[in-house]
């Protein structure tokens, strides 16, 4: 596996970029809502990001149904994580073209994104304190 080449699935030079951008959710408190709202902020997540910043195993889960449900197109590619005890090993990043970012925040995005941070702050807080 150490020599094992990551999977790119980027579009080629032939196609055309993705201008679109899918639905929001309505709901802002949900772990479907941040992600979106980090790639949408422009962040590139693994599932290890997803565990620690969205309290959530299933990425990949939380990434079809944003494909499947609101009409996203998200890209993904392999990439290669060096682990603890020597192992090199690959795993999926996701993250949201820059042209679907741009039109996403063009529609009014931004304010969605805060309301979806501050709702999930929230929810952290009333947890610990719970």
């Amino acid at each position: 596996m150490k020599n094992a080449r990551p999977y790119e699935a980027e579009t080629s030079a032939n196609e055309q970029p993705d201008i679109t951008s899918g639905r929001l959710p309505l709901k802002t408190n949900t772990v479907r809502a941040e992600v979106l709202a980090r790639l949408i902020e422009g962040r590139r997540l693994t599932n290890l990001d997803a565990v620690f910043g969205q309290s959530t195993t299933r990425l990949a889960a939380v990434v079809h149904a944003l494909e499947m449900d609101y009409g996203w197109q998200i890209k993904r590619r392999d990439i290669e994580k060096h682990t603890a005890d020597g192992r090199t090993v690959l795993v999926a990043e996701y993250w949201v073209s820059e042209d679907a970012r741009e039109v996403a925040l063009a529609n009014g995005a931004r304010a969605w994104v805060i309301e979806v941070n501050g709702k999930r702050a929230e929810q952290r807080r009333q947890h610990q304190a719970g």
